[in-house]
């Protein structure tokens, strides 16, 4: 990720529509979240959860079929 990056309104659409999902339980939405299996656990944190903050993001560990097993999520509750 570089680190210049900036999340805009735009970018955060595209990366949604690309590799995001509504959790919902019930018919009421739970959870979003933003795959991010491709990313540094510590690019994720240090350039795109600060970017978030305001919706106060978290990274969940997700199983993955990559060489090193895992992966991320960055989750946004409601």
């Amino acid at each position: 990720i570089p680190r210049e990056l900036s999340l805009t309104p735009l970018t955060c659409l595209i990366w949604y529509l690309g590799d995001g999902s509504l959790i919902n339980v019930h018919g009421l939405t739970q959870r979003l979240m933003i795959y991010t299996n491709c990313f540094q656990k510590e690019d994720l944190e240090t350039i795109l959860l600060p970017q978030l903050s305001s919706f106060h993001p978290h990274l969940v560990k997700m199983d993955s079929k990559k060489d090193d097993g895992t992966g991320y999520a960055i989750v946004i509750t409601r």
